[in-house]
């Protein structure tokens, strides 16, 4: 139920700030996409670890997720920003990503590659290593490729979606 499924969140978000907190360099940035049903606890887990920044938002068109426990069409995703230590001064950026439409080929957690771009250039530059270690579809890898100027590494727990993700 749901209980059992927020201690398997906790758990997986809490890995992942401890993770993030071992490897980012100093002023590093963790961006997580989040759903909005259990974004308190998301951030929560993640605030134990690294520093909050700042929230953006990313909106599409068409199609809306439903989400029958609020009854709610939804029509956004919530971009966290953490960070490693003090923030870092970089580029202006803009919190709001608005893309088109919702890409679910290759993955049903797939985010949409205009999107993942836009967050790239925002906390990344030429030369970076990006990690995504929930690859999923892999978009990011395609959006580091497209690029064309920053390194990717990638996994995910799913043997079938690495595959997909070298296919892609």
């Amino acid at each position: 139920g749901r209980d059992e499924a927020l201690d398997r969140l906790n758990h997986q978000v809490s890995e992942l700030a401890e993770m993030a907190n071992r490897i980012l360099v100093a002023g590093g940035v963790l961006a997580v996409l989040s759903g909005q049903f259990y974004l308190d606890e998301v951030i929560r887990q993640l605030r134990e670890h690294l520093n909050w920044a700042w929230l953006g938002t990313a909106v599409w068109n068409g199609d809306a997720n439903m989400i029958h426990q609020r009854q709610c069409a939804n029509q956004s995703k919530p971009m966290l920003v953490f960070n490693k230590g003090e923030w870092k001064e970089r580029k202006r950026w803009g919190d709001l990503s608005r893309v088109e439409s919702k890409e679910k080929q290759w993955h049903p957690m797939q985010q949409p590659v205009e999107d993942v771009e836009h967050w790239l250039r925002s906390f990344s530059k030429a030369g970076d290593l990006v990690v995504d270690v929930c690859g999923g579809g892999f978009t990011t890898a395609v959006a580091c490729y497209r690029l064309g100027d920053r390194r990717f590494i990638g996994c995910d727990w799913d043997e079938s979606y690495v595959l997909g993700g070298r296919q892609r």
